[in-house]
């Protein structure tokens, strides 16, 4: 037990770090490409406050309320005119959309598979295109108040709601870039059940297996379903599968790096040792890896690794304390990653055999788009702007003030 202890502490300050504030604000970014090819594209931004939906357009700066009470979580539609979001009072029980104008609820409490014990809630969901949502469910057991996945998976639409994987077909997915297949996440029992990763063409229905696995401890009450990676070109996925027992060995064994073709099998490209609270992460073209690792058994201090896609020939960009040292995530569009590093708010960015810079503005929960814009929030308490920002070198933009607790953001361009 002595030796699981750091492991703990860590655990809890990664994860204090990671979800500062998610109960209070949830801001989805997006932008919209004009109709006319010289028009400017421009930003559009959804946050919830108070359980209330609000809405915001570069062309159109003056906030509209959406949507009042128990909204959940948000995301835009590619095209950025329309809003799903979901609501409820203990959670994501229903699912609505918004086109800026009105709200229409298209998944109903009662349109969710029953449950035996707990509440059946919304899980995930995913834009498919303009005009459809995929989700999954999941349900919530009241004395832990753990959320459990049904593996499953729905589509739904203006005209109803449809199962397109039944309970334990499914699971956590994660679409292409081109919205032609989704790969498909189980992750098993520990000590059990295999955790499975599975392709899905979604035109077709075919669902195809890609590796099982022994599923992963997490030393805590969410199980671990494998973060996919896919490729700018649709056309192949990465994903790691650390041992099941990292938890309790951090860093000190391997996590194994697959590659998916879509036209293919899977192929065991490489490893490495990372921890369990850095697994690798890969660039937009797949070209590239960060993780994060320990020094020493029982170390307390990390270093940040890129590496390319296999593991081979890795480089350390940064050093530091858990806790003080984050996790890299790489742009959406360039092969550039920032990690934040030092006191709270301060950022770096990096890339294959470069030396990193600062980013000059402090950040907090910042959400880069694509060519280098961020909006982050100037602070994580009290009395805050949301900002936008083209790029490192030029002059932050204020998109709102507000007064509320630790902004939490996700964002797309």
């Amino acid at each position: 037990m002595g030796s699981l202890l750091p492991f703990l502490i860590d655990e809890a300050r990664m994860i204090q770090r990671l979800f500062q504030g998610i109960f209070f604000l949830i801001l989805l970014v997006g932008s919209s490409l004009a109709a006319q090819v010289n028009e400017p594209i421009l930003l559009t931004v959804v946050w919830i406050s108070d359980g209330d939906l609000w809405g915001w357009r570069e062309d159109q700066p003056t906030p509209v309320l959406l949507a009042t009470g128990g909204v959940q979580e948000a995301r835009l539609s590619p095209d950025r005119s329309r809003v799903a979001f979901t609501r409820g009072v203990s959670g994501a029980e229903s699912l609505w959309i918004s086109d800026w104008t009105t709200a229409q609820q298209w998944v109903a409490p009662d349109q969710l598979p029953p449950v035996e014990n707990g509440t059946a809630l919304i899980t995930r969901f995913a834009w498919l295109d303009d005009s459809t949502l995929l989700f999954n469910t999941g349900q919530r057991y009241v004395p832990r108040q753990r959320i459990v996945l049904q593996d499953d998976l729905w589509r739904a639409d203006a005209s109803g709601v449809t199962q397109v994987l039944a309970a334990g077909e499914g699971g956590d997915f994660s679409l292409s870039p081109d919205r032609r297949y989704a790969a498909v996440t189980q992750a098993g029992l520990y000590g059990g059940r295999e955790g499975q990763v599975r392709l899905l063409e979604i035109a077709s229905g075919t669902l195809q297996d890609v590796q099982s696995f022994p599923a992963v401890s997490t030393g805590s009450n969410y199980d671990y379903y494998p973060p996919i990676f896919w490729s700018a070109d649709s056309q192949a996925f990465s994903f790691a599968l650390p041992d099941p027992d990292l938890i309790y060995h951090d860093s000190a064994r391997e996590t194994a790096l697959w590659r998916m073709s879509i036209d293919g099998s899977p192929e065991r490209v490489g490893s490495v040792t990372a921890s369990f609270f850095g697994l690798p992460q890969w660039s937009f073209d797949g070209q590239y890896l960060t993780y994060t690792r320990r020094t020493g058994a029982d170390s307390n201090q990390l270093e940040l690794v890129v590496a390319r896609s296999d593991g081979s020939a890795a480089q350390v960009v940064a050093a530091g304390e858990a806790g003080a040292l984050g996790t890299a995530s790489w742009l959406p569009d360039m092969n550039r990653f920032v990690y934040e590093q030092g006191s709270p708010g301060r950022y770096w960015m990096g890339g294959w055999d470069e030396q990193p810079q600062p980013w000059p503005t402090p950040m907090f929960a910042p959400q880069f788009l694509s060519e280098g814009w961020v909006v982050f929030a100037t602070g994580l308490s009290g009395t805050f702007q949301l900002q936008y920002q083209p790029g490192p070198q030029a002059a932050p933009s204020a998109i709102i003030e507000m007064t509320t607790v630790s902004p939490l953001f996700a964002a797309g361009r």
